[in-house]
């Protein structure tokens, strides 16, 4: 294993004897908390064996309580599962970074949803809200059209990547070509380290479960981390319409 630098042994003390108690804490409070960036959090992560940050978080195993009822041990697996993916992708929302997402949809004056695979049920959804609430959207999931629009994107414009693991060539191609652009990147995804991440102004993330079903198609197991947080990001946006902000 390789040896941690002062810095990261820093972040791995803290997370250690703190992320136990307060499985709340995101990178960006631990990086605010103890002075360290947050790549080095994540660094230090991966040397001691874990993927990224949320795969460490969930060595913890925040348990669901054990109800008994009359599903078998499979399907009880299966509800687990999901429960698991909703709860812990909503344990994983700061007001900040929710204020952040809200911000943007906001200030752009066009927004581009990218998505590849069955991630695009939940563009789809997003566009179809969006333009509900009077915001120009346009949505793409051909490789071809994103990367194509992404390149004529305005400085006022905002791409937002819908990617489960964050590294689809296409998505981070575009998310590229808008950032070259000076267009603002908002990315939801389960992946914090990953490339569209680093890309991103903004990263909304969601909790993907690892645990495996019988039978389980990609298309089952990849939507509902990110239907959940796109689901609150725009339910707040509609809040912060109505209230002008989400704060107590």
């Amino acid at each position: 294993m390789t040896k941690l630098t002062h810095s990261e042994y820093i972040a791995w003390d803290y997370l250690e004897n703190n992320l136990a108690k307060n499985p709340k804490l995101t990178v960006h409070k631990i990086s605010e908390k103890i002075y360290v960036s947050s790549a080095t959090i994540i660094r230090a992560i991966q040397k001691k064996g874990f993927d990224g940050f949320l795969d460490y978080k969930n060595s913890f195993k925040i348990k669901s309580p054990t109800v008994e009822n009359e599903f078998s041990k499979n399907a009880n697996r299966f509800i687990q599962k999901n429960i698991e993916e909703v709860t812990q992708t909503i344990n994983l929302l700061e007001v900040e970074t929710l204020e952040k997402a809200i911000q943007l949809l906001n200030q752009a004056e066009n927004i581009l949803i990218i998505s590849e695979g069955p991630s695009a049920s939940v563009a789809r959804m997003m566009t179809n809200k969006l333009r509900q609430l009077k915001k120009n959207t346009f949505e793409y999931s051909d490789p071809d059209y994103m990367i194509l629009f992404a390149k004529r994107m305005a400085p006022s414009d905002l791409l937002i990547a819908v990617t489960m693991f964050g590294e689809t060539i296409a998505i981070n191609t575009a998310a590229k070509a808008a950032h070259k652009n000076k267009s603002r990147v908002l990315a939801l995804t389960t992946n914090f380290g990953s490339s569209v991440a680093e890309l991103a102004d903004c990263v909304l993330l969601s909790h993907r479960s690892q645990a495996k079903n019988i039978e389980e198609t990609e298309d089952l197991s990849s939507r509902m981390p990110l239907e959940v947080s796109s689901r609150i990001l725009l339910n707040l946006y509609e809040v912060s319409k109505e209230d002008g902000t989400i704060r107590k």
